[in-house]
């Protein structure tokens, strides 16, 4: 296995490396899978990830991908790498959210069948199937690793990707997400009238008023908008800033909220309704950022492929379902690719301080791949 570089900027770029490219060192059992999430876990990236793409893209190159290294955003670089003509891409991402209050988020543990550290499940234990998988078989295929996933989301966007389909690689339990929620991120400002701090009750104070517009937000329509395969909609009120101490009314309380939006509405649809709502309230709104939803025809061969790939691996047929977060999946259909969303581990804990992600499933994830990449390319 190629050596890790320092996870700090390089000055240096892939292309112009060393002519022969270091090599992975196999073992008796082949790439390990544990180790490969050991050290994509140890680099820290959720600020850049330059080190550890170029070892990514030397991996790749040493198990016979053509790759190219795209530098779309800031010390953010797209890995992309093509094998032998193959047109099916496996999608995900190695950048991850900060430490936040993760004990030892860039050391793998291990508690019984868990892995824990940052990435475990988001998505650098995703990466290390993917990687363990095209080191156990040599179908061709094609594969991206975006480093933007968390914050720009250019990767997948920009990178010269040319293939008929994907699968985007996140954790879903193993439930095959053929649709994904939009969403809406906004600012709402309220405004009350300040005075000294003991008179709460003959002034207005916008910290109090802001829970209550927070409480009357979460009764609007589309708080309430449903989908067959995405449960329920979610609003996450995320930061509130206001006031100037305890002995002041406070005069204004800006409030941040994330909120799902579920097909068929669209983004535009729900600024619409909010900007309507705040405007009739006289709340102050404005737009952080916005993504429509999307939904997948499950009759797209990708998704019977998978399903199938899955099913031999799982003994079990997995449901179809929607996906509540962002994924690299938007992107990919927005340029006309089909994409479904798979992978091993529940969402829900990621971004956690124990976030986690279970060994024997990254292992099925693994087979699952192989199955769907021979099945793929087979006659």
């Amino acid at each position: 296995m190629p050596t890790l570089p320092h996870c700090s900027s390089s000055t240096g770029s892939w292309r112009t490396g060393p002519k022969n490219p270091r090599r992975v060192s196999r073992g008796k059992g082949g790439v390990d899978l544990v180790r490969l999430l050991r050290k994509l876990v140890a680099c820290p990236t959720d600020r850049e990830a330059y080190g550890l793409q170029l070892w990514v893209a030397d991996l790749l190159a040493d198990l016979g991908f053509d790759v190219s290294l795209h530098e779309i955003s800031p010390g953010k670089p797209a890995v992309y790498g093509v094998r032998g003509g193959g047109d099916l891409l496996l999608c995900s991402h190695v950048d991850t959210v900060p430490a936040l209050e993760h004990p030892e988020p860039y050391r793998l543990r291990t508690d019984g069948d868990r892995l824990i550290g940052r990435g475990a499940v988001d998505a650098k234990g995703q990466v290390a199937a993917l990687l363990y998988a095209v080191s156990r078989t040599r179908a061709p295929c094609q594969v991206l690793i975006t480093a933007d996933e968390e914050n720009d989301a250019f990767g997948s966007e920009r990178a010269p990707v040319k293939a008929s389909a994907a699968v985007v690689l996140e954790p879903t339990r193993f439930e095959v997400a053929v649709a994904q929620a939009g969403y809406l991120e906004i600012e709402l400002t309220v405004r009350g009238r300040s005075g000294h701090g003991v008179f709460p009750d003959r002034l207005e104070n916008a910290i109090v008023a802001a829970f209550a517009a927070f409480d009357e937000l979460t009764r609007l329509p589309l708080a309430a908008a449903t989908h067959p395969l995405i449960p329920g909609t979610w609003l996450n009120p995320g930061r509130i800033e206001g006031g100037a101490g305890p002995m002041v009314v406070a005069w204004e309380c800006r409030l941040e909220v994330d909120i799902g939006v579920l097909p068929p509405r669209t983004a535009a649809d729900a600024v619409a309704e909010l900007s309507a709502w705040a405007e009739s309230r006289g709340f102050g709104f404005r737009v952080l950022d916005q993504s429509d939803p999307f939904e997948l025809d499950p009759e797209q061969p990708v998704v019977k492929k998978l399903l199938g790939a899955a099913t031999h691996v799982l003994g079990r047929t997995p449901v179809l379902t929607g996906y509540r977060a962002w994924t690299d999946a938007e992107n990919l259909n927005g340029r006309g690719i089909p994409a479904v969303i798979f992978g091993a581990g529940d969402l829900v804990y990621a971004h956690s301080a124990e976030e986690w992600v279970s060994l024997a499933d990254l292992e099925a994830l693994s087979r699952i791949l192989i199955r769907l990449l021979e099945d793929w390319s087979g006659p």
